[in-house]
């Protein structure tokens, strides 16, 4: 009867917070509309200059084998309709990336190949989020080799339609902009009285979404950093796309394009360590979005209005609750924010009040990472709260993350405070989570950092509890010697740093760093225990 109620009370708060429409297009999903092809003759094609589409560095098929998410599969003309057990992979398989990345053979037979072996009834390679990359990745293709081929239009016009009658409204967020990307390629890329109402519709779908989706301080309000890169690479494919029209060109969405990107450019650089790559809030890894580096510099190819790359010391991003902060010491990535947008928290973790810190220019500690999006402990345990820099009460989540995509109750910052002394970075933060879902503790955790050095205090406030604080260390980064309280740590490029904890035991463990789908690097964790609701730290440069 407890476990019943436990699961009734997880369903209550997983479904409380949806939209209407996300209830409603649950429903109409279940009824899907049948649309049948058919060879349109003589389908127009808009006029556009010659385009510069940001390229990406990796090769995901050479003609023989595909290599996404770290696995290797030799190609097969069924390659596309099967369903893999990791449906990310058979995804990335239906996006056709490769048709636009830098490999030397005849990409054309291959997009043939797909047309031929791929139908709406069967397999995923018609879902809503694949059909949307690939149909931007054959505009693309299209206009930068000036092919026109009558049955590869005729392809991207169904596959059009298709996506029109599909537009992901039971899951918003990041999916229905990549939903009316698409539909606005498409729009601009054809010449007719139905493509006009794609363009005319999908642009204003996607500006109401830009204004309910970035928040002030330039987020994308899932607030995964590797998401949000993903989300201004598609705005400046449609800023290009749009100033690349002789026909179609509107300044108006390209006003409204550049305000949203610069915001977003300012966000995504505070969430970008030393190293040019995305921290790991949230469900982020490298390989998947492009760097913020390249970004900008792809912003400033495309648009008029040059992006003003101007380096702040202290980030407080209020809206989004994230804290960047420069200092002698290196570079640290605060989370004092909720976990994300409340109608999809399906890339949230549970990593509330955790951090994460570079120092010369390397990463020190990290958050564990995302490697999978497959059902399974290795999931549960990625957006856990153990697997982050910060508390764990009770053996309890911060926030209810289950499932794969899905979150319960979940922890609000209460307050933060940010005291900038002559000396010293005071950060105060405060969350309610494990009030929420056992009955138990607020967590305080306050950061003072001086010039070469951070001390962490964390506070259980409420009754007695068990806690566990982690520190995860980067692959790169080695135990040298442990005395007593303090651990002593070394880079392999030589920075050696001091871990004192002066009033708790700690355990050094194995683990893991995910930094990439289907990857695994071996790391360390140091577990300190919290003892009389309270435990501290420091950490300093030597």
């Amino acid at each position: 009867m407890r476990s019943f109620i436990k699961t009734l009370k997880r369903y209550f708060h997983t479904l409380r917070y949806l939209k209407l429409i996300q209830f409603k297009y649950r429903l109409l999903r279940q009824f899907p509309k049948k649309i049948n092809f058919r060879t349109i003759k003589n389908l127009s094609v808009s006029s556009f200059s010659d385009p510069i589409w940001i390229k990406s560095k990796k090769e995901t098929f050479d003609g023989e084998y595909f290599y996404f998410l770290n696995k290797k599969i030799k190609f097969s003309k069924d390659v596309w309709s099967k369903t893999f057990d990791d449906i990310l992979w058979s995804y990335n398989c239906n996006y056709l990336d490769f048709i636009n990345e830098q490999t030397k053979f005849d990409k054309t037979k291959y997009i043939f190949a797909w047309i031929e072996n791929t139908s709406i009834e069967e397999g995923i390679s018609f879902d809503p989020y694949p059909t949307s990359l690939r149909l931007v990745n054959l505009i693309k293709w299209c206009l930068s080799n000036k092919n026109y081929n009558e049955s590869i239009l005729n392809s991207i016009y169904f596959q059009a339609i298709v996506l029109k009658e599909n537009i992901e409204w039971h899951l918003l967020a990041n999916h229905i902009i990549s939903n009316f990307k698409a539909i606005i390629f498409a729009g601009y890329f054809f010449d007719n009285e139905q493509s006009k109402r794609w363009l005319r519709d999908g642009k204003k779908n996607l500006l109401k979404q830009l204004d309910e989706q970035i928040l002030k301080d330039g987020a994308h309000c899932e607030l995964s950093p590797m998401y949000h890169n993903i989300v201004i690479s598609d705005l400046l494919d449609l800023l290009q796309i749009n100033n690349l029209s002789k026909t179609k060109y509107d300044q108006g969405f390209e006003i409204a394009l550049n305000k949203k990107i610069n915001s977003m450019l300012d966000w995504s650089k505070n969430m970008t360590h030393p190293d040019n790559e995305i921290a790991f809030f949230n469900d982020s890894t490298f390989s998947v979005c492009p760097r913020f580096n390249e970004l900008k510099d792809y912003k400033n190819l495309v648009s008029k209005e040059q992006f003003q790359d101007e380096t702040q010391n202290i980030s407080y991003m209020s809206d989004s609750g994230y804290i960047s902060l420069r200092t002698d010491l290196g570079k640290i990535i605060i989370d004092a924010g909720n976990i994300g947008i409340d109608h999809n928290p399906g890339h949230a973790h549970a990593d509330s009040l955790s951090f994460e810190l570079s120092i010369n220019s390397k990463r020190f500690f990290v958050n564990s990472g995302t490697s999978t999006y497959t059902r399974s402990e290795l999931r549960n345990f990625q957006r856990s709260t153990r697997a982050h820099n910060t508390v764990e009460v009770n053996y309890s989540n911060s926030s209810d993350v289950w499932d794969i995509f899905r979150v319960g109750a979940r922890a609000k910052n209460i307050n933060t405070e940010l005291i900038n002394e002559d000396n010293k970075i005071i950060i105060k933060s405060f969350h309610n989570g494990y009030k929420k879902i056992i009955g138990g503790n607020i967590h305080q955790r306050t950061w003072e950092i001086e010039k070469n050095k951070i001390s962490i205090l964390d506070k259980l406030l409420g009754e007695d509890a068990s806690g566990t604080s982690r520190l995860y260390l980067h692959p790169n980064v080695e135990i040298e010697s442990i005395n007593d309280n303090q651990i002593k740590v070394m880079h392999s490029d030589g920075t050696p740093i001091l871990v004192d904890i002066p009033d708790s035991k700690f355990i050094l463990k194995d683990s893991n760093y995910y930094c990439e789908f289907g990857l695994a690097k071996p790391n360390k964790c140091i577990e300190i225990e919290v003892r009389n609701n309270s435990c501290r730290l420091s950490v300093t440069k030597l």
